[in-house]
């Protein structure tokens, strides 16, 4: 076509735009002229997008984890003080108290446990169980009783089962040298366990005291209503 026939150029063209679909210019020009690049096309690109992302990702997860435990170590540190406060009140109380975690491994003893059984701190050191220091008082003779091994282990496992169940009940016992507990072993929130010794002798020695002068009134007013019939026949 020449040059100069501008008019039928026109015509044509406008034809052909007509019969033809814009995807299918899309293609040809594609297979002419290649695809137009982009920025993606740069490789330095696509990697620092890529190390951008895992930055951004790896940010993300140390900030988490950072908030996590700064959280996590704020209630831990109000733990430790509680357990301290705890601590110092329980080795004020004039009584034998120690505190077990969940598999009734001791954790913590007081002062006054030291001091009324000296002869089992070394047990509670090497981390004895609850159940071990029950019957080791039961069978070094600390505790006073007439039982076989195999009974104190079935006593000793029904006081525990007990105590799981939540039904500890409060018993006395005695010592080899004279002295009288009550004892109790209770469960403590979720995760922990306490037994505790109270040395009532005092109290006891009063109970049995005045259980004695019971006894010595209750005969001497037999005597006496004895000696009041004598007389009332004379």
């Amino acid at each position: 076509m020449a040059a100069e026939n501008e008019p039928l150029r026109t015509v044509l063209n406008a034809a052909i735009y007509s019969s033809i679909s814009p995807e299918y210019l899309a293609e040809v020009e594609q297979i002419w002229f290649g695809r137009s690049r982009t920025l993606w096309d740069n490789v330095l690109v696509r990697w620092g997008l890529l190390i951008s992302a895992v930055m951004l990702a790896a940010i993300l997860v140390l900030g988490y984890w950072f908030f996590h435990y700064r959280k996590r170590s704020a209630e831990l540190s109000r733990d430790r003080a509680s357990d301290q406060l705890l601590i110092g009140a329980l080795d004020e109380v004039a009584a034998a108290i120690v505190i077990y975690d969940d598999n009734l491994k001791a954790i913590h003893w007081n002062h006054g446990f030291e001091l009324i059984f000296p002869s089992m701190v070394p047990a509670l050191k090497k981390g004895a169980t609850m159940r071990q220091m029950i019957v080791q008082s039961y069978v070094d003779g600390t505790i006073q009783n007439d039982l076989s091994d195999v009974e104190i282990l079935e006593k000793v496992d029904l006081f525990i089962e007990d105590m799981r169940r939540g039904r500890a009940e409060v018993r006395t016992v005695r010592t080899q040298d004279g002295r009288v507990f009550q004892a109790r072993d209770v469960k403590l929130g979720a995760r922990h366990f306490a037994s505790l010794r109270v040395d009532v002798s005092q109290l006891q020695k009063q109970q049995d005291t005045i259980a004695h002068q019971a006894v010595s009134l209750e005969a001497a007013n037999e005597d006496l209503r004895t000696f009041s019939s004598i007389t009332a026949m004379i």
